[in-house]
């Protein structure tokens, strides 16, 4: 994996967070829509100035929009756990069994082998 494909990952990450369109993401990157897209197609090539403007608009180090190397703040995904528990618990019975059958599933995937 290479520096294209790290600034992807860090990008969609930020922009899946942000819960933004296209659009609406490359407008507050100001960035063109069409620049945007090539990074996440991992075809952008930025400069070294671009990589710390990206960073600055996405609130992370330049290093890790080149490294890939992202961590979300811990209390942020705490929040988001605890959403998450939130919205379950407010679903019917019924729902909230056939999603715990669901998680299980998902999880039963860590432990089959390839």
């Amino acid at each position: 994996m290479g520096i294209q494909h790290n600034i992807a990952t860090v990008i969609r990450a930020v922009m899946i967070e942000r819960q933004l369109t296209l659009t609406q993401f490359s407008a507050e990157l100001e960035i063109s829509r069409s620049a945007l897209q090539n990074y996440l197609r991992e075809e952008g090539n930025p400069s070294i100035s671009t990589v710390e403007h990206l960073a600055r608009k996405l609130d992370v180090d330049p290093e890790v929009l080149l490294t890939g190397v992202f961590q979300q703040d811990q209390v942020k995904v705490l929040i988001h756990i605890f959403e998450a528990i939130q919205d379950v618990s407010n679903l019917p019975e019924e729902r909230k069994q056939l999603f715990g059958e669901r998680i299980a599933g998902l999880l039963q995937l860590w432990d089959d082998p390839p």
